[in-house]
């Protein structure tokens, strides 16, 4: 309801930006929105890649009111195929998981040992320390949740490094406190794995040392039951409200494209790209290449053609 003053946002990239480096209004605004794009981009593989993920391997989610904008522009910077765009959740997903995701109480304790003679006794005695003391932390919450479930790690690196990675320990049937000799070498063979997926190398003969504990406790909230709409036909023609040029940065120029009013997009309608979909609080910029698809559970999924 708010309308945007695109006049005003145009003088300001004219005087502060184009103007000072000698170039249009569009390529001052085509800059900003690609440095906006490479430092998302980066902060995508610092969470994928620095840590042994391909980020091709998975979907990118698109969430707050201008994610759906760049996110067509990051899946071809990172090699991504499918992007998911909750449509009436987007804006406010971040409020949505403070409102449903489970609690969580993170807690650290030193514990050094090397792994061929680490003591399992002391070891399930401080696992069992250190839950009472996260449980007591949970306090009145305790009875809203559905369950407590305790996740243990271990910080551990081959004798003589200087940098450590974490390694969950497995626990026998859930038991906290029960780790016996098959948990204890699962673990150690966790952190070879672990270490060549970071690393590209490991070294199962070397010995390993333990530096530190760590503890998640995961109290688990009710979910709610989440509703499905029935799928219309594809067809998104009833959905369709003009056509305008929009600026694509990766054809640097104009491209005709087809608007649509995100309140009369239904459940099956696929757009095709170049398109825009105008939300009540968010647009959802499908680039050409790209077609989108809105699925029974209320969710523009985007995928690369």
């Amino acid at each position: 309801t708010m309308r945007l003053d695109a006049a005003a946002a145009e003088r300001a990239i004219e005087s502060r930006i184009a103007e000072p480096l000698g170039m249009s209004v569009l390529e001052a605004a085509g800059g900003i929105f690609r440095i906006v794009n490479n430092s998302m981009s980066n902060s995508v593989r610092q969470v994928s890649l620095a840590k042994g993920y391909d980020p091709r391997d998975f979907a990118l989610t698109a969430f707050g009111g201008a994610g759906a904008v760049h996110a067509g522009a990051l899946v071809d910077a990172l090699g991504i195929r499918t992007i998911v765009v909750p449509k009436g959740t987007a804006p406010v997903l971040c409020a949505l998981g403070d409102l449903l995701s489970d609690l969580r109480v993170s807690r650290v304790r030193s514990f050094y040992a090397r792994g061929s003679d680490l003591n399992l006794a002391d070891l399930n005695a401080l696992f069992r320390r250190m839950q009472t003391e996260a449980e007591a932390a949970l306090g009145g919450k305790i009875s809203q949740l559905d369950t407590i479930l305790a996740r243990f790690s271990l910080d551990m690196r081959y004798v003589g490094q200087t940098h450590e990675v974490t390694v969950e320990v497995p626990s026998p049937d859930g038991q906290v406190g029960q780790v016996g000799p098959a948990e204890l070498a699962a673990t150690i063979d966790g952190f070879h794995t672990l270490h060549r997926q970071l690393y590209t190398f490991d070294k199962p003969q070397d010995e390993v040392e333990i530096l530190n504990v760590h503890l998640d406790l995961i109290g688990v909230r009710p979910k709610p039951d989440l509703q499905t709409a029935r799928l219309g036909a594809a067809d998104p023609q009833a959905a369709h409200s003009g056509r305008r040029p929009v600026y694509f940065v990766s054809a640097l120029d104009y491209v005709d494209t087809d608007i649509y009013d995100g309140d009369r997009v239904v459940a099956g309608n696929v757009i095709e790209g170049p398109a825009v979909i105008e939300e009540q609080q968010t647009s959802i910029v499908i680039l050409p290449g790209q077609r989108a698809t809105l699925n029974e559970q209320l969710s523009y999924v985007i995928e690369v053609v």
